[in-house]
């Protein structure tokens, strides 16, 4: 059988914050996020992250620390924020083995690892990836480990995540 080619797929760059388009839009598109990194395929009807999976991290009401996350083979690429949130960045404790002891998360300059969270925002976490990149369990805190805040309600925060 010969191979056809049927259509141009197309592709399109913005940012985060940019509405993507939907009309006229082949399935198999993609858009690309500068201020991310993260990657869409568009199938027809709706745009979704290529290669990507997500999880998500849920903080307790009156609590700051999310429970552990298994990132299993996928390694951390981004955040999407809930639409509410008490003010605070977001830092992270690690462990080796599920149920492990959980550490907070510094760089190789003894700096807690930090990411400058808000409401409804996506955050990309290219400049973190290797540090992230060990860690198969996480934990997300909101605030630092000296400063924790605690959310006023149940906060579920989205992961995405690639391989």
């Amino acid at each position: 059988m010969a191979i056809t080619k049927l259509a141009a797929i197309d592709t399109y760059v913005g940012l985060a914050t940019d509405t993507k388009p939907t009309t006229g839009v082949r399935a198999g598109s993609r858009f690309a996020e500068r201020d991310t990194g993260l990657e869409y395929v568009y199938d027809g009807t709706t745009w979704g992250l290529s290669g990507a999976s997500t999880l998500t991290a849920t903080i307790a009401i009156n609590a700051s620390l999310s429970g552990e996350v298994d990132l299993g083979s996928y390694r951390l690429a981004g955040i999407v924020m809930p639409a509410a949130w008490t003010a605070a960045n977001l830092t992270f404790q690690v462990a080796s083995a599920t149920g492990g002891t959980f550490q907070d998360l510094y760089d190789d300059g003894g700096n807690e690892v930090t990411v400058t969270a808000a409401v409804s925002r996506s955050l990309g976490l290219d400049l973190l990836a290797g540090t992230l990149a060990p860690w198969r369990f996480i934990k997300i805190r909101s605030g630092t480990s000296g400063v924790a805040v605690n959310q006023a309600a149940a906060r579920t925060i989205t992961l995405v995540c690639k391989q």
